[in-house]
């Protein structure tokens, strides 16, 4: 099967917070049956996008590989080309044009005449969109046209990954942000048609309604009725990202949390600067952000006293800077004073606070550039950041280190952990979340298992008790799509669209239209 990865420019080009955690939401050409070329000899490579110059290829259709360059895929239509027309090297005469190939007068209708070629320019790779727009080509993949957009096909035993196409497993698929993000004392969702809305305490004008009124349902957030595919709630701001690949900000901006090359705080969504409409990913955490800009390139922005931002300083900053990765990252998370990035291989790299060894570098020691996770498992799909502990998620496993005071990881024990520690009895999880002192789980059943603190009821269990084990969320049963814990409450989203919400309710961040906590799921109003 061919693998299909849609870019522009050359350049991945797919759209999408939260600080907790951080699924591909890409715009991919449709796979199918491999009609354009095959390796015939082993492809070289290292595990990146090297130039694996195989020596022969079997091309399929009209296309060729005239220039017996491998790398570079199958490089010619021979239905159209004028020197290559119906076969390499065979070229028209000079007036003549290349149809079907084969030589003639003029093009036939529906196609335009392209310096002799005869193309359709809804899936000319040569010339996608119009004559002379000619679809940049990659290592390793032949460039293609589908609608008149560009594309790229990997060649065989290369899959589509953040710098193009690679050799070695699939990389892990981008993960752009959760639906539904839990802060410190306010909640945000996106709704049904791609709008946003928030509730709980609206300090510094957090929830977006243009106010700094606390919500204790949930209201609309000025601006973004739509075309919102990502939240992430923090301490006293939030941001989204748009599937324009804009990311916008709001709320507190002290320390530079918004992205805005400035401190002034807002009570409406505000351009992050210098990422244009480049943001893949977003991941929030308590005073500092960080994104995944095109290319798999990971930017920070906001608090910086223990290194969060990966810049190799202590200084805050109020404009994305770029973090030094080994790899293109595939996913984001931040946590209070820490941040991780899953990298294109399945590895993670961690920057800041490690006094619990939330780094996961087997030390307790600030790290003010990335460092690697030590005994981490293969095959990581996810990752999560608490206050001062992580996790990670694989198909049959969530692994989590750091801070273990109240029993955040999970192993049945309060022992923190310099190196990832299995959560036992997790078996096909499909999300891992993390909050300030507790962790949930969306389970294999598709209900919800939370673990650590719970003297507020954020567990969800039906007590106020904490737990150093996961306990099961009393949901009656309901399908549950997604997860989301904060400081000391939780949401969930029911696959239906509903969320319900548990835990701490003092500034109204359960969104049940009161101030009263609970310690079993209640029903949001207003989504």
């Amino acid at each position: 099967m061919r693998k299909a990865l849609l870019l522009s420019l050359g350049l991945v080009a797919v759209p999408a917070l939260a600080c907790s955690g951080s699924g591909f939401s890409g715009n991919a050409l449709p796979a199918g049956p491999d009609d354009d070329a095959s390796v015939s000899t082993e492809p070289t490579g290292d595990g990146g996008a090297g130039t694996g110059d195989a020596s022969t290829l079997t091309c399929k259709g009209a296309r060729a590989d005239c220039n017996k360059r491998a790398n570079d895929g199958c490089e010619v239509d021979t239905s159209s080309n004028p020197k290559h027309c119906g076969a390499c090297g065979k070229t028209c005469s000079g007036g003549q044009v290349c149809a079907s190939g084969k030589c003639s007068a003029s093009c036939p209708t529906g196609l335009d005449n392209c310096g002799g070629a005869c193309v359709d320019v809804q899936a000319s790779a040569e010339h996608c969109g119009g004559c002379g727009k000619a679809c940049a080509t990659s290592a390793n993949a032949t460039a293609v046209c589908s609608a008149a957009k560009c594309g790229l096909e990997c060649i065989a035993g290369f899959t589509p990954c953040a710098a193009g196409c690679c050799s070695g497993p699939t990389p892990p698929p981008l993960q752009t942000g959760p639906t539904l993000s839990a802060g410190g004392n306010h909640t945000c969702a996106v709704t049904a048609s791609a709008g946003l809305k928030c509730w709980g305490s609206n300090g510094s004008g957090k929830l977006g309604d243009n106010t700094l009124t606390d919500r204790k349902a949930a209201v609309q957030v000025s601006g973004l009725t739509a075309n919102v595919v990502a939240v992430g709630a923090g301490n006293i701001h939030t941001c989204a990202l748009l599937s324009t690949g804009e990311a916008r900000c709001w709320g507190g901006n002290g320390e530079g949390q918004l992205g805005t090359g400035d401190n002034l705080g807002s009570k409406i969504p505000q351009t992050v600067s210098t990422l244009g409409t480049g943001a893949l990913a977003l991941a929030v955490g308590r005073d500092h952000s960080c994104a995944i800009a095109t290319g798999g390139v990971v930017k920070c922005w906001g608090v910086n006293d223990h290194g969060q931002l990966g810049d190799g300083t202590t200084n805050s900053s109020s404009a994305p800077l770029t973090v030094s990765l080994p790899r293109a990252a595939v996913a984001i998370a931040c946590g209070s004073s820490h941040s991780c990035a899953l990298l294109d291989d399945a590895s993670i790299s961690c920057w800041g606070a490690n006094d619990a060894g939330q780094l996961g570098d087997a030390s307790v020691d600030e790290r003010l550039t990335p460092v690697v996770v030590a005994g981490a498992p293969a095959g990581i799909l996810t990752i999560t950041a608490g206050i001062s502990h992580t996790c990670s998620r694989t198909t049959s496993s969530i692994h989590c280190w750091g801070d273990n005071a109240s029993g955040q990881l999970g192993d049945a024990t309060t022992t923190s952990r310099l190196a990832p520690t299995e959560v036992p009895g997790l078996v096909g999880a499909t999300q891992v979340e993390a909050g300030t002192y507790h962790t949930c789980a969306v389970d294999g059943a598709s209900g919800v298992e939370c673990w650590g603190l719970g003297s507020s009821g954020q567990l969800g269990d039906g007590v106020a008790a904490s737990s150093s084990e996961p306990v099961k969320v009393s949901l009656a049963g309901l399908p549950i799509s997604e997860v989301a814990a904060g400081s000391s409450h939780t949401c969930a989203r029911v696959a239906a669209g509903p969320v319900r919400c548990w835990g701490s309710n003092s500034r109204g961040q359960l969104g049940n239209n009161s101030l009263t906590g609970s310690a079993s799921p209640v029903s949001v109003f207003g989504m």
